[in-house]
């Protein structure tokens, strides 16, 4: 600090407003070290504005303890910022961790149940045949009107089954 020149008064206390808000970024993470540096930094230059003396000089020690207030209140809302971006990352980390435990189950679930229709597939239909295979030998040994007409019913009631089972297997696939 230099009494006598101005310019250089003006160009120290630039470079400390300057340093005092850009390090809110650097330090907004951890406020301890934001005060530790800021405070002093304006505290002290306010003090020696004031020390000067005249209405210039107190004037601007006064703005710079108005500056250490304003700095401090965007640090601490750069803090909440940064503190709310950290937490929302872990967030997001576990909510994807879930997503891809969910996934696997998904999959899994998909699997077995393709596994079971196969194999259900062969087990539903082979009884089904065997069913058509005793009508189809049913029909030359029936003698009257009624039981030609039940074995109709018979053989519809197998071609629906058959129907519904070859639907069924068509949906799962």
């Amino acid at each position: 600090f230099v009494s006598d020149s101005a310019v250089l008064q003006v160009f120290l206390f630039t470079c400390m407003v300057g340093i005092a808000t850009a390090s809110i970024i650097q330090h907004s993470y951890w406020l301890e070290s934001y005060y530790a540096f800021t405070l002093p930094l304006l505290i002290l230059s306010g003090l020696r504005l004031a020390w000067e003396g005249g209405a210039a000089y107190q004037g601007l020690a006064v703005l710079t303890l108005v500056l250490l207030v304003i700095v401090i209140q965007m640090a601490h809302e750069s803090q909440k910022s940064v503190l709310s971006a950290i937490r929302l990352r872990f967030q997001n980390l576990e909510l994807i961790d879930r997503l891809h435990q969910e996934k696997e189950k998904a999959e899994i679930a998909s699997r077995d149940k393709t596994r079971f229709l196969a194999s259900a597939s062969h087990d539903l239909r082979q009884p089904v045949h065997a069913l058509t295979l005793f009508a189809d030998a049913l029909q030359p040994e029936l003698a009257t009107d009624k039981g030609r007409a039940l074995l109709a019913k018979i053989d519809r009631s197998i071609e629906s089954i058959n129907q519904l089972l070859g639907s069924l297997l068509d949906i799962s696939k």
